[in-house]
């Protein structure tokens, strides 16, 4: 054999080498391939891993079609030979990390609607797999899709159990909500704090479920993909927040319209009042306040009893209209007006704001001359005079 057989043999082998080390290099070992192949495998670092290895392979491998282009003195042959082995390679790697991200967006959505309502244990291979799938718009919104639809079923159920059925058993602890019907005000308030309670819970679990969005990339595969910037974060976790919990509002704008509708008294009228011009600025700072339906329908529950205690008010001024007779003592309907007048100007005593409200308007009613002329038919008693005074006032204002 010729020394030229021998460089030539020495050549073929030292290609041998170098290709088997490039085909090791850019493929996937045995038991990568089983874990990508098994259905069954768990979502998990090793699995993660061989996802960061097939992006490895795929950045990698566009090296070598960049050096192939460069190098002008490869034989035309065996060039085209190398764009197939490349483009084979990319092929590859391309079906088997889809295959992956479609079986991480099949797991996230089986993770993530049996998350409980409370509670709810977010692991971080959970919020790794959230943060690879937001990398792919087509794999990611439906699984936050499918996750909102699932909460949005979830949470009017658990509502109306705590309604009419109370805790979980054996001591259905908790009582139901309902058990309190008769007392309009506290009713109110245990829907409101439960409503309030909810969203808390569900505004923890989105955003520990997000948070890692907005952190720097660590990873092959997301490190192409830029960090979610704060304002869109959270109107994704406002949009969540909206659709999860829409339900509830049927369930509490039913019961509390039927609440204000059947008392009848001003006083505790105006503490419903009260509590909803609470929760809706509460809720302000947590939903967002245009397009939430949960906050739009306690907004306008807080009209609706706005309006109710007006028209008390109102009911309580047309029982005070009584013709004038001098010499006559007061009459029991002032006296009692001015008793429950009392007790509301003593209801806004710790709320500056409503308090000085009513006393302005109290303020500008002795001004009036029809102001004037019930003072003047009070009587014996100037104190239910102001009384009616403060009613003209409100019923004015």
């Amino acid at each position: 054999m010729c020394i030229r057989d021998r460089d030539q043999i020495r050549a073929a082998q030292m290609h041998q080498r170098l290709a088997e080390r490039l085909l090791t290099h850019f493929t996937l070992t045995s038991d990568e391939m089983a874990i990508v192949q098994a259905p069954d495998a768990p979502v998990d670092d090793a699995f993660l891993g061989v996802m960061d290895r097939l992006q490895t392979i795929l950045d990698e491998s566009l090296l070598l079609m960049d050096v192939r282009d460069e190098d002008s003195e490869t034989p035309a042959g065996s060039a085209q030979s190398s764009a197939r082995a490349v483009e084979d390679i990319r092929e590859r790697a391309s079906s088997l990390l889809q295959t992956c991200m479609q079986r991480l967006a099949h797991w996230c959505s089986t993770v993530l609607r049996s998350l409980p309502l409370e509670g709810a244990d977010v692991t971080a291979a959970l919020r790794e797999a959230l943060r690879r799938l937001a990398a792919r718009e087509d794999l990611f919104h439906p699984t936050m899709t499918a996750l909102a639809e699932t909460r949005a079923a979830r949470w009017p159920e658990a509502f109306h159990m705590a309604l009419v059925v109370g805790g979980p058993p054996p001591s259905y602890l908790p009582r139901p909500i309902e058990l309190h019907a008769h007392d309009a005000v506290r009713y109110v308030s245990d829907m409101l704090a439960w409503v309030h309670q909810a969203i808390a819970s569900e505004r923890e679990l989105v955003t520990s479920l997000f948070a890692p969005l907005a952190a720097p990339a660590t990873t092959p595969l997301v490190a192409s993909a830029r960090s979610v910037e704060p304002p869109v974060l959270d109107a994704l976790i406002h949009r969540m927040l909206d659709r999860s919990l829409a339900g509830c509002g049927r369930l509490l704008r039913m019961r509390v319209q039927q609440t204000l509708r059947a008392e009848q008294q001003a006083l505790c009228l105006l503490r419903l009042y009260f509590v909803l011009s609470f929760y809706r600025d509460t809720l302000r700072h947590t939903l967002n306040e245009t397009s939430s339906p949960l906050c739009k329908t306690v907004h306008e529950l807080y009209h609706m009893a706005d309006v109710a205690f007006v028209h008390a008010l109102q009911q309580l001024h047309t029982r005070l209209v009584v013709p004038e007779q001098p010499g006559r003592d007061v009459s029991p309907a002032l006296v009692e007006a001015r008793e429950r007048l009392d007790d509301l100007l003593k209801e806004c005593a710790d709320d500056k704001q409503d308090a000085s409200i009513i006393y302005a308007a109290h303020r500008a009613a002795s001004r009036r001359p029809h102001a004037r002329h019930v003072h003047e038919d009070g009587g014996q008693d100037p104190a239910a005079s102001r009384g009616v005074v403060v009613v003209l006032a409100l019923c004015q204002a």
